[in-house]
């Protein structure tokens, strides 16, 4: 693990934590800390639930690695973009509420403090098969009216949005990691089967170009404002209806990123493997560009299924080369 020059939270280390919530001003001189704990699963940043005599709050802090993957290094600057997403909504209240308050941030200790939202749970729930189809066309449609108003935002200076080195590592399990041959997980230890799909697909030059086009698209940048990773994961169900968080990897680039990725993952949840889910998608919206929203699901699609970043899915193989086909065959109609 890479040394910083700031002090590395830990569950374990709750005098620390408390120091550090008493200096934002969390936290009152007469307050304790009764009870620290894991919130969610914390992929990318170390996500803690702290409990005071007084209160519940999220204590989040990105480090130089992935969370999840202690190997993989990763720019600890993402939370400086996500603090600069969390201001840059401040001023219109229908976004603002689908997402926890800031209460304090240290950007030199890449430390924020957030509400807690009290019992939640994410929407992967949304990719087992026994899912009522109306419940999950009810979140997505709340995830497309949610990330449409993001994307409507004018914003005077998108220079300060995104983190450059998150920006470069999510290309590349975007857009190269997954073709590598062979491949860097075990896919027989996620389907028997998987590793011969993934071979047959690495086997075709044209999925490479056009992910390549597509990866160069992405980090072109300009556009609207972007969530970044906006799928089932990032979505919350809590007693207070449909909430949105994790938004490290935004940054200024093209709608149809966010919306691909999020017509992708309807797939993965029951809706039609074809146009229609894109169409579902473009309801309503003008200004985008179907080819290049079928482009990025395409990509989503494959990358999910054969890349680092899996999914709880309840599929066999059969239905997963189902999904790679279509996958290809988004990404040839994204030209």
């Amino acid at each position: 693990m890479k040394p910083t020059s700031y002090e590395i939270l830990a569950a374990d280390d709750p005098t620390s934590i408390l120091n550090l919530l008493r200096c934002l001003g969390v936290c009152k001189s007469s307050e304790t800390i009764t009870q620290v704990s894991k919130a969610g699963e914390g992929n990318m940043n170390l996500v803690l639930r702290v409990e005071t005599t007084r209160q519940s709050v999220i204590v989040k802090q990105a480090r130089p690695w992935v969370e999840k993957y202690p190997d993989i290094p990763a720019s600890d600057e993402r939370i400086l973009s996500e603090i600069e997403f969390y201001r840059c909504i401040s001023n219109n209240s229908n976004i603002r509420a689908a997402m926890p308050s800031i209460l304090a941030s240290l950007p030199q200790q890449r430390v924020m403090v957030m509400e807690d939202l009290g019992e939640a749970s994410d929407h992967t729930s949304l990719y087992q098969t026994n899912v009522n189809p109306k419940e999950v066309n009810t979140v997505f449609l709340q995830a497309i009216d949610w990330v449409t108003q993001l994307h409507k935002l004018d914003l005077k200076d998108k220079r300060a949005i995104g983190c450059t080195g998150l920006l470069k590592l999510n290309h590349q399990h975007m857009f190269s990691i997954p073709l590598n041959d062979p491949p860097m997980i075990d896919l027989e230890q996620v389907c028997h089967g998987l590793t011969q799909a993934s071979r047959s697909l690495c086997a075709d030059n044209s999925v490479r170009i056009q992910m390549k086009r597509l990866g160069e698209i992405y980090l072109a940048g300009g556009g609207p404002l972007l969530h970044g990773d906006y799928y089932p994961g990032s979505w919350l169900k809590t007693e207070h209806g449909f909430r949105v968080i994790d938004p490290e990897f935004c940054f200024c680039g093209p709608t149809e990123y966010d919306l691909g990725v999020l017509a992708a993952h309807w797939i993965f949840c029951g809706s039609e493997a074809d146009e229609t889910t894109i169409n579902r998608v473009c309801n309503g919206l003008s200004r985008v560009s179907r080819p290049l929203i079928f482009g990025f699901a395409g990509n989503e699609l494959i990358r999910r299924l054969i890349g680092v970043g899996q999914l709880p899915l309840d599929a066999d193989i059969s239905r997963r080369t189902a999904w790679l086909d279509c996958g290809v065959r988004f990404l040839r109609r994204s030209n």
